[in-house]
């Protein structure tokens, strides 16, 4: 269950990165 938010965090994080990169 833990896997689940830390991924979903870290696809937050990885799209709102290539938003300020694009």
């Amino acid at each position: 269950m833990k896997f689940i938010i830390i991924s979903l965090c870290l696809v937050e994080l990885l799209a709102s990165v290539y938003s300020a990169t694009v």
